[in-house]
């Protein structure tokens, strides 16, 4: 059975280069575990305007990593709100939480 990651990191602040990295973070997931799904909010959520459906999409998350196995956090989320609830409802969850320096820890 393959397992699935929530990819966890920040998004706020430069959009376009967060996007960038977590999608570079997911193929190398891929190229380095051919057993797990990465499971991205930022890529599935994309189709909402953050600015107007920030508390949707942070619900979609929620329902989204309750599907999952393991919780993966990367980047600077000490300073993201996201980052932040994700790693809480993984907790309450009963989900592993795994934390990441860098795209090279993986």
């Amino acid at each position: 059975e393959m397992k699935k990651v929530f990819v966890s990191h920040p998004y706020r602040g430069d959009e376009k280069r967060n996007f960038r990295k977590v999608s570079n973070i997911c193929v190398k997931i891929v190229q380095k575990y051919p057993d797990v799904v990465p499971v991205s909010p930022l890529h599935a959520f994309r189709f909402l305007d953050e600015s107007k459906h920030r508390d949707t999409a942070l619900t979609f998350c929620e329902g989204l990593l309750d599907g999952c196995n393991e919780l993966w956090v990367f980047g600077d989320w000490r300073k993201s709100e996201g980052c932040l609830k994700e790693i809480n409802w993984a907790f309450k969850l009963g989900i592993p939480v795994y934390f990441f320096n860098s795209i090279d820890e993986l």
